[in-house]
């Protein structure tokens, strides 16, 4: 290795790139989200470039801060790392693992630095402890991933092997090679390594970054799915209180409210589709006389029984029944003819007869029944959906002028228009 590679040069450029990956992590945390862990990352690049700032400056500085502090740095950039990744991925912690080998890192630097002095020593105590803590990173960033339902991050599972062997190799160097007085006289096999443990730091910060990142997106993406389920919900609200606004609350069919939107929506469809439209108004003979003699109770429970009468009678979607008032009920039936809606006015005046439900206060007969006007148009120029409905009304009244319970059919103005 060339004089302007030296040993000493590689620490202080591992160094600088260590202190310059913890300044990139800085500006991340500071310019978009991080998780717990990624400022003990920081820490570790923070760790592995002053330790290696201070082995470089081995004589200029005191021997402890660059034997004992310098190598705590080094082995400090793998804990850190570990005990990053085990916080971001939400596993347990191992203080009590990680003082144990701490303790043997600083009783192992003391006493080959001070007591029994060996470059060697020192050397395989640092890179034993090194290994112990970059394998268990690359358990936890193995184990980790998968718990969490996530296949591992091979990135980083590759970094760290990386690193792991690149220990092994300098303790295998330093037990074969030579004694030295320094690791600093070491050959260019040191330097190699040296290398590859800035390539380590370097995949390790991209890594870091990797993880982040995804953990970002996945939550960006989680928060993207809650709003839409919040979203689908407010819409399946909002349609379910515009189906109730349109709804009437003791039999369940549409409104007097609904029952003028659709009659001029298919009113104008109609008219361009030169098509007929029908309308039933239905009505309960005497039903003030059965509230009083059977009670509101009663009352309220013939209403719905008449409703599910006069909605059973219809069979198409554009079929709208109607609680018209009270107690009328109407039929819009679009597309169908005065034959077609006298038809469905008779399901419904046999299906009511056959359920048969006592009214002994009604003139009209024995049981409740149904006083009906029909009327059909074809809407066109000289008419609106209250001439419809008009007509209707006239019919139901001629029904009940006629003695109730029996239905009428509207005179159109124009014969030609009725179908």
């Amino acid at each position: 290795m060339s004089e302007g590679l030296d040993i000493r040069t590689l620490m202080v450029c591992a160094g600088a790139v260590n202190i310059t990956l913890a300044a990139l992590m800085v500006t991340l945390s500071l310019t978009r989200r991080t998780y717990p862990g990624f400022h003990l990352w920081t820490l570790g690049f923070v760790a592995g470039g002053v330790g290696s700032a201070l082995l470089a400056l081995r004589g200029v500085v005191p021997d402890f801060l660059s034997m004992v502090v310098g190598n705590y740095g080094i082995v400090g950039f793998s804990l850190f790392l570990g005990r990053g990744l085990a916080v971001f991925l939400r596993r347990p912690q191992r203080p009590v693992f990680e003082a144990f080998w701490l303790i043997v890192l600083g009783i192992g630097l003391v006493w080959s630095s001070f007591v029994e002095v060996s470059a060697r020593d020192r050397a395989l105590v640092v890179m034993t402890v090194f290994l112990v803590f970059t394998l268990r990173v690359i358990v936890v960033a193995y184990r980790g991933g998968a718990r969490n339902g996530d296949r591992p991050d091979w990135l980083l599972v590759a970094v760290l092997v990386l690193g792991f062997c690149s220990a092994s190799a300098r303790i295998v160097l330093t037990i074969v090679s030579p004694p030295s007085a320094s690791f600093l006289e070491q050959g260019p096999a040191l330097g190699i390594t040296l290398l590859l443990f800035t390539l380590v730091s370097i995949g390790s910060m991209s890594a870091a970054v990797s993880l982040n990142s995804r953990r970002l997106e996945h939550e960006l993406s989680q928060s993207e799915l809650g709003l839409q389920r919040e979203q689908a919900t407010l819409e399946r609200l909002n349609r379910e209180l515009s189906e109730l606004a349109v709804r009437d609350g003791l039999t369940g069919l549409h409104n007097r409210r609904h029952f003028d939107e659709v009659l001029e929506r298919e009113w104008h469809r109609l008219a361009r589709a030169r098509r007929p439209l029908s309308l039933a108004l239905m009505d309960i003979d005497h039903f003030k006389e059965f509230n009083d003699l059977y009670g509101h109770q009663q009352g309220d429970e013939a209403l719905q029984t008449v409703a599910q009468v006069v909605e059973a009678a219809v069979k198409r979607t554009s079929d709208v029944a109607v609680r018209y008032g009270g107690e009328e009920f109407a039929l819009v039936l679009p597309e169908t003819d005065a034959q077609g809606a006298r038809q469905i006015a008779e399901r419904i005046v046999s299906v009511l007869r056959e359920r048969g439900i006592p009214h002994e206060g009604s003139q009209a007969g024995p049981a409740l029944s149904l006083s009906i006007g029909l009327a059909t148009l074809v809407p066109g120029a000289g008419t609106v959906p209250d001439t419809l409905v008009a007509l209707a009304d006239e019919a139901l009244y001629r029904s009940k002028k006629e003695g109730r319970n029996r239905l009428s059919e509207a005179v159109a103005p124009d014969p030609a228009a009725a179908r």
